[in-house]
């Protein structure tokens, strides 16, 4: 989860340009969709009353591959005629088959091949992005609402813009505040990064991994333990819903190496807010607070949670996660079965 999140935000602050160097940003009409070739699906026109995900992505990719199964889930989720998930990719139409039929499953959602780029420049390069996967939400009045990576953040984006509650403007301030903790970076003016990490993640549960990543920086690279932790509760009190952030947390103070202070039970809690918010069905959620209640010496919990990990990721036919998983269950049973001084 660390290097997932550290990956994300580097594309994020690579790619984003400067404010003025885009021609399309939040706010703006969305332009047309015109691709080559439609895989399955009849050609589809942005039009008013719909939410439309646009997301390219490229079946090299392991995170544009990864995007998928989000935008499956997202449009299972939601009826067509309210939210419509476009997968669009720059590659040619026979190599995107061939990739879609070695699934075996499909997608739900339509595929588009747009291997003139037509689009593509109409989108991202007009937005000054330049890798994907990259997604764009489009709102019910065909503006251009959201712009973001499709693993951190898009659900609860189509979330909010479907019901109603987006501030178009809110989230046009967002992005140029992101160009500016992009430039921030770059120059190593960390105080400033941190001021603006704090101010984006405050906008919306949307950009609560930047606020995961202000704890980082303070734990991670400052040494500010108090800070950071105090940030970590601030983060997971006004994010409950973000379980992919939450877990995130927990396991960056239970999983990195060189903190030298440890909230432990900030770990937990983080833990199981994610947990809360994933019903106990997400496998690498449970496995985390399995993790939690082991460090903190509750190791019967950290079994009975670790068991469950197992079940779920069986459950999900996912046989290499589920090995991995039992793994840690034998490490964890083989501790309670340890004889106590009292035994």
């Amino acid at each position: 989860m660390k290097w997932l999140l550290l990956a994300i935000l580097t594309v994020i602050y690579a790619a984003v340009a400067q404010a003025q160097g885009a021609e399309l940003s939040i706010g703006d009409q969305a332009p047309p969709i015109t691709v080559a070739h439609w895989l399955g699906d009849e050609p589809v026109h942005v039009e008013q009353g719909t939410v439309y995900i646009l997301t390219f992505w490229a079946s090299w990719s392991d995170a544009g591959r990864a995007s998928l199964a989000v935008l499956s889930r997202i449009q299972q989720g939601a009826k067509p005629t309210d939210v419509r998930v476009i997968a669009i990719t720059t590659e040619p139409r026979g190599r995107v088959k061939a990739y879609l039929d070695r699934r075996g499953e499909s997608l739900g959602v339509a595929v588009a091949c747009d291997d003139k780029r037509t689009t593509y420049r109409a989108y991202v390069e007009a937005t000054a992005e330049h890798d994907v996967p990259i997604a764009f939400v489009i709102d019910r009045e065909q503006r251009l609402a959201w712009i973001g990576h499709p693993l951190d953040g898009l659900e609860a984006a189509v979330a909010h813009i479907a019901a109603g509650e987006w501030d178009i403007e809110a989230h046009r301030t967002a992005r140029v505040l992101l160009f500016q903790a992009r430039d921030a970076a770059a120059a190593g003016e960390t105080d400033r990064l941190l001021g603006l990490l704090d101010r984006i993640a405050r906008i919306s549960d949307v950009y609560a991994s930047h606020g995961l990543h202000r704890v980082a920086i303070l734990a991670g690279e400052l040494g500010r333990y108090e800070d950071a932790w105090q940030a970590g509760r601030d983060l997971i009190e006004r994010c409950p819903d973000r379980a992919d952030v939450c877990r995130g947390l927990a396991w960056f103070i239970l999983d990195t190496n060189d903190l030298a202070e440890r909230d432990l039970q900030l770990a937990l809690a983080a833990a199981q807010t994610a947990n809360d918010a994933t019903g106990s069905r997400d496998p690498i959620v449970l496995a985390t607070l399995a993790r939690a209640h082991f460090t903190l010496g509750a190791v019967d919990k950290a079994v009975q949670t670790q068991a469950l990990a197992v079940k779920c990721a069986e459950e999900a036919a996912n046989a290499s996660l589920a090995a991995h998983l039992r793994e840690a269950l034998d490490v964890y049973t083989a501790a309670s079965e340890e004889p106590t001084d009292d035994g």
